[in-house]
């Protein structure tokens, strides 16, 4: 029998959103990481589910998204947005295939997030707006690290690199950071599932004041949130135009659209 460890489900009410609308039910998920995170929003509420079930998301996926409709029918969704990695091979084909049949079933269009803009998003939402840098870490499974770095200065949070993938002790050099070479006038935060691989590394940033949690992971809830407040500033695709954002390179997998007939 699969067991699963259950994290948190609740239910919530936001305040205050805007949106148009044509987009007031979204249906957000993100399995790049072990856990499992499936939320629905609609209106001014979330409902959302988040387990953790490392290598075990396709069995459980779709029921969560049953669960958290709660009642409404999947031909209640206006969108679905979907956290794309980089991430685990499999956890990503499961986010992105589960969205494109979904949207390709009902007729609705996607929406793809990075999975490390969503963990640096997730990690934020409960703290004061402040300005800070988010370097996300998370445990590629193979002696590496994915990484981003992102700098919040008040309620704005930007990329100051693209999404990678190195070694733990290439990461303070590697060129899409250069940590040791960047002046920052801010405390830097580090988060997700690949700390505990780097903390050896932190000790050559001296002169930075940080904090470390490895226990934040991306959360469906967090982007259904985003995605329902911005979801005119994210980028729709037909379902068949999602897919997975590896950065290692020649990996196989292919999207809907590159698969042949549609039937």
């Amino acid at each position: 029998m699969q067991t699963y460890t259950l994290l948190w489900d609740y239910s919530e009410t936001i305040s205050p959103l805007s949106f148009s609308p044509a987009m007031q039910a979204i249906l957000a998920l993100d399995t790049s990481t072990d856990l499992c995170s499936v939320a629905f929003v609609r209106g001014g509420n979330v409902n959302s589910v988040h387990r953790e079930l490392p290598r075990a998301h396709n069995k459980h996926v779709l029921a969560m998204v049953e669960e958290v409709l709660d009642g409404f029918s999947k031909n209640d969704i206006d969108g679905l947005v979907a956290g794309i990695g980089p991430g685990s091979f499999t956890g990503l084909r499961v986010a992105v295939s589960v969205a494109q049949g979904l949207a390709w079933a009902l007729n609705f269009d996607v929406a793809g997030v990075c999975s490390l803009e969503l963990l640096a998003r997730t990690y934020l939402e409960p703290l004061t707006p402040s300005d800070r840098a988010v370097l996300c870490v998370s445990d590629a499974q193979i002696g590496q690290v994915y990484g981003r770095l992102f700098i919040q200065r008040s309620l704005s949070l930007t990329p100051v690199s693209e999404a990678f993938i190195c070694k733990p002790q290439d990461l303070l050099q590697h060129k899409e950071l250069g940590l040791t070479e960047r002046e920052l006038d801010m405390p830097i935060h580090v988060v997700g599932s690949g700390v505990e691989l780097i903390e050896d590394e932190l000790t050559a940033l001296p002169a930075l004041t940080w904090c470390l949690e490895s226990l934040a992971r991306p959360s469906a809830a967090t982007l259904s949130r985003h995605a329902l407040a911005h979801h005119e500033s994210l980028v729709w695709h037909k379902p068949w135009e999602l897919q997975p954002h590896y950065v290692q390179k020649d990996v196989g997998w292919k999207k809907l659209g590159e698969q042949g007939s549609h039937g």
